[in-house]
């Protein structure tokens, strides 16, 4: 469970005691635990601990409380995407400049971050390298979504200058995910942009098409066949991942 609502209320229940027993334990009122149960607010961190220790929880309130936070600090299109990609089936990556989020290791974000937010604060860097590697570990979980990332192989020569890990990182997951090198010369991903093909169990598949600060989905017929016909020729056109993964070895 996402939600903190949920989780405090299931670790009540599982405790034992009732709301008004656990208010009376941390010195709150009814109401306020009442309140946190149904998800109005978030409380604050020293509250948090206090409900954690009083129901026996060993940290899984703080964890919960602390996805929630950075969650609470994303832009909408950014919760809205991730909201989309927790119910994928298959996720198709295109991202023609840099190493996709997934394939980036944490000193590659914190680089790429530097770089392309030259007036954001070290605090804030830090908190988009966090958000980022804890939304890269969740999406290669075991029962995450099979995942593709399409990358051209310039981006991955360029990769270790911003930090000599990446590569290393990068091949580290490839029983995670599939990656395909595009060769040089092959300009379709350039000219598509940045994009996501998420396939669904369920229903038609829709693209999320990102731009400098921000994306959008689109989930017009038309348009996801332009792009699914597009990551189908990029997909023919790159090295299968056996070479893929030998190139970016020996890189």
């Amino acid at each position: 469970m996402d939600n903190f609502g949920d989780a405090l209320k299931a670790q009540i229940e599982l405790s034992g005691t009732n709301q008004s027993q656990l208010a009376r334990k941390c010195g709150y009122s009814s109401s306020q635990i009442s309140a946190l149960v149904k998800g109005v607010r978030l409380p604050k961190r020293g509250a948090v601990e206090a409900l954690d220790g009083a129901l026996g929880a060993q940290g899984m309130l703080i964890r919960r409380w602390a996805d929630a936070k950075r969650r609470e600090a994303q832009p909408e299109w950014m919760r809205r995407i991730a909201d989309v990609e927790d119910q994928a089936a298959e996720i198709r990556i295109s991202q023609p400049t840099i190493l996709p989020v997934v394939l980036q290791s944490e000193e590659y974000a914190r680089g790429i971050l530097r770089m392309g937010r030259p007036l954001s604060s070290g605090q804030e860097i830090e908190g988009e390298v966090e958000r980022r590697i804890a939304r890269a570990k969740y999406l290669l979980r075991d029962e995450g979504p099979k995942i593709t990332a399409m990358v051209p192989e310039h981006v991955i020569r360029a990769a270790p200058e911003i930090a000599p890990d990446a590569l290393r990182h990068l091949l580290g997951l490839t029983e995670s995910l599939l990656v395909q090198v595009i060769p040089a010369g092959v300009h379709l991903g350039a000219s598509m942009g940045a994009f996501r093909l998420i396939s669904f169990e369920d229903r038609l598949p829709i693209v999320f098409v990102e731009h400098a600060v921000g994306g959008n989905l689109v989930d017009h017929p038309a348009t996801v066949s332009h792009f699914s016909a597009a990551a189908n020729r990029l997909q023919a056109e790159a090295l299968r991942p056996v070479d893929s993964w030998n190139l970016i070895k020996e890189i």
